[in-house]
């Protein structure tokens, strides 16, 4: 199955941090088509150190944030620098024993 993609384009704040990176950050909503059996990742073309609502997620270019959002969001992105295209994606959960996925 396709996931469903939501391209997460307009404004993103951008602050340099004290280690010489970039937070980008930018508020968006719980997407209404998650379904049981689903979850939501965030899709970037920089790899980078991601948060939501404060909380961190994970480390890369595609990091699973669950289905546990809320119907607003923040979410930060801390990259070496410029942050590309991002988007949020739902995704049908992999079947089979956990260490197989």
């Amino acid at each position: 199955m396709t996931p469903h993609r939501i391209r997460l384009a307009g404004f993103w704040t951008a602050t340099p941090t004290a280690d010489g990176r970039v937070e980008h950050a930018r508020r968006f909503g719980k997407p209404r088509t998650v379904e049981a059996g689903e979850t939501v990742w965030v899709v970037t073309a920089t790899p980078g150190d991601v948060s939501v609502n404060g909380v961190s997620v994970g480390s890369g270019v595609e990091v699973c944030v669950g289905v546990e959002l809320q119907a607003r969001n923040r979410l930060t992105i801390v990259t070496t620098g410029e942050l590309g295209e991002v988007a949020i994606e739902v995704r049908q959960r992999p079947s089979g024993p956990p260490e197989a996925r």
